[in-house]
């Protein structure tokens, strides 16, 4: 059974964790500043790089057409191709989808597409991350200089 002084005592060392945790002060403000900014070259960047290969992997997967004859192509019995719209269904599978028909195409440069494709993918989310997490050094002004006028002169003053 809690008494009430142990609950007490219990209770005010809680909520000085708590306070720590929740409001440890200025502290996370000024370690913030002092971090640096994002770097949101990097992260428009690497995002516009996976959104363009992204898309157009996915848009060619969605579109493409793969066609198969059913008979011998230069035969007396050679049949029309029959075509299958978006035949590379995988291709909306982000990074892996390129990578997936690897095994089964048999095009080399449909191959290489397929492969810079889901590197330029991963390159692309590699370097916005890099920019989220690569913070640049905050400004520093290692000379400010400051105008006067005074009584009978005029000069340039500066401090480091």
């Amino acid at each position: 059974m809690w008494h009430r002084s142990s609950l007490a005592r219990h209770g005010a060392a809680l909520g000085s964790i708590a306070a720590l945790l929740c409001c440890s002060g200025g502290t996370a403000k000024a370690d913030e500043t002092r971090a640096g900014s994002i770097r949101w070259d990097l992260v428009v960047g690497g995002s516009a790089f996976f959104v363009a290969s992204y898309g157009g992997i996915a848009l060619f997967g969605g579109l493409a057409q793969q066609c198969a004859a059913t008979a011998d192509f230069g035969g007396p019995f050679a049949t029309e191709p029959v075509c299958e719209r978006g035949a590379y269904p995988r291709m909306f599978i982000p990074f892996a989808g390129p990578f997936t028909y690897l095994g089964e195409i048999h095009s080399r440069p449909l191959g290489l597409l397929f492969v810079a494709d889901g590197t330029l993918q991963v390159a692309g989310v590699a370097v916005a991350i890099a920019g989220l997490v690569w913070r640049k050094p905050p400004a520093t002004e290692a000379l400010r200089w400051t105008p006067f006028v005074g009584h009978r002169t005029v000069g340039l003053a500066g401090t480091f």
